[in-house]
């Protein structure tokens, strides 16, 4: 005859399996939520009218280190300042300097990279404008440069895969 003072071994099994299901499901979820938090300084800028770059040398610095993230927002060619940090296109080359002067006849600017001793020697025309940077954040660049290339991809979709195939296993082991 069995009493009630010492569970049977089906209760270890049933406990085991529901620590498991639960160690299961926690990680699967937290890999889930990783990766929506991984995305989020890149969609949300997105979402909100901003581009963002990586900046990738240091002609900017200290003000924008290498491997900051910086959000641009689009802006009128004439609503640019002198001494605002600007992004436009060089080129192939997307450039972020600093406006040192604005030739409003010749509509175009003159740019100088902080850390630069002299000015750019080519002026920038208005119609190369990409925006004004409205925000830096250092190191997220470097992250967000690595999430968004190839590796960093297989990187995401491994973690969710991982996840599902947790979430899985949680409902397998529960019943």
């Amino acid at each position: 005859m069995k009493t009630g003072r010492y569970p049977s071994a089906n209760r270890k099994k049933q406990r085991n399996g529901n620590a498991a299901a639960i160690l299961s499901n926690t990680v699967g979820i937290f890999l889930i939520v990783l990766v929506l938090l991984l995305m989020v300084p890149s969609l949300l800028p997105r979402i909100m009218g901003y581009q963002t770059y990586n900046v990738i040398s240091g002609s900017m610095e200290p003000e924008l280190p290498v491997g900051c993230l910086v959000l641009v927002k689009s802006i009128s060619q004439e609503a640019v300042k002198e001494n605002d940090i600007i992004v436009f296109h060089r080129g192939d080359s997307i450039i972020t300097h600093r406006v040192v002067e604005i030739q409003k006849e010749e509509r175009q600017f003159i740019t100088k990279g902080d850390a630069n001793e002299s000015r750019d020697a080519v002026p920038i025309p208005y119609q190369d404008l990409v925006g004004i940077v409205t925000h830096h954040y250092a190191g997220l660049g470097r992250l967000m440069g690595f999430l968004s290339s190839v590796p960093g991809k297989i990187f995401l979709i491994g973690f969710v895969i991982a996840g599902v195939v947790l979430q899985f296993l949680a409902g397998k082991l529960r019943s």
